[in-house]
């Protein structure tokens, strides 16, 4: 699953020698789990209480172009495309994947609130005072 290209100009950045540049095909895997978060998210429009990540996850593994991507990156590392191991090494990718995209969405989701709970309060009577 590593790249055999030129190292990414943001991983030879952060890295101090031991990030790798991921293979195309497993990039492309994950911006269609973002895609399926983004969708999911966003078709939920109430106040959220929980992320559907098994949802979104079983979405991403039976989509057509995930399935054929996962087929490349199979082919491309030789090891026998019926292997378990290829279908649960891809499923843990995804799930981790979801499970740092929910926390990060959480998190920035949890700021934007306390930013906006911020910006109505009010201060003391006695700042408000001394101001004018």
């Amino acid at each position: 699953m590593k790249s055999t290209e030129v190292a990414n100009a943001f991983i030879s950045a952060r890295t101090r020698g031991g990030l790798i540049c991921p293979c195309d095909d497993l990039i492309h895997i994950v911006e269609v789990a973002e895609l399926s978060f983004r969708g999911e998210i966003d078709r939920i429009n109430e106040t959220l209480r929980s992320i559907p990540t098994e949802v979104i996850c079983n979405t991403v593994l039976e989509s057509p172009v995930v399935k054929s991507l996962r087929e490349n990156i199979v082919l491309s590392s030789g090891v026998d495309s019926s292997s378990v191991t290829s279908k649960l090494c891809l499923v843990n990718i995804v799930k981790l994947y979801l499970k740092v995209r929910s926390f990060s969405y959480a998190k920035d989701y949890i700021a934007k609130y306390k930013i906006k709970e911020k910006q109505t309060k009010t201060k003391a009577l006695r700042s408000e005072l001394k101001r004018k």
